[in-house]
């Protein structure tokens, strides 16, 4: 729309450009809270067994092998001190996998 020789500040698609910064801060805005949540550990969950049952400390340490956490002397080492102070009514756990 034209008035007095100026041009009205809609005109000439400046609208395109407005709607398409706030798209963009509306997704930076939910980038940067996503980032902090995770950052911070909020909304993370420890995995647990299928079935929701309480972690043992074998599953532990195997998950610990698996995603490179420990390496496999530590494995060794970690695993002997839990099957030294297992308590005489659990059953023993079965031979390790060779890797």
């Amino acid at each position: 729309m034209r008035y007095e020789g100026h041009f009205d500040h809609m005109d000439g698609g400046g609208w395109v450009f407005a709607a398409v910064m706030l798209v963009l801060l509306v997704a930076l805005a939910v980038a940067v809270i996503i980032w902090l949540n995770r950052s911070r550990g909020i909304g993370v969950t420890p995995q647990a067994p299928i079935g929701g049952g309480p972690v043992s400390a074998r599953d532990l340490l195997d998950r610990r092998l698996v995603s490179g956490e420990i390496g496999e002397e530590e494995y060794r080492r970690l695993r002997a001190t839990l099957t030294e102070t297992a308590t005489p009514g659990e059953p023993a756990d079965p031979p390790p996998t060779p890797l």
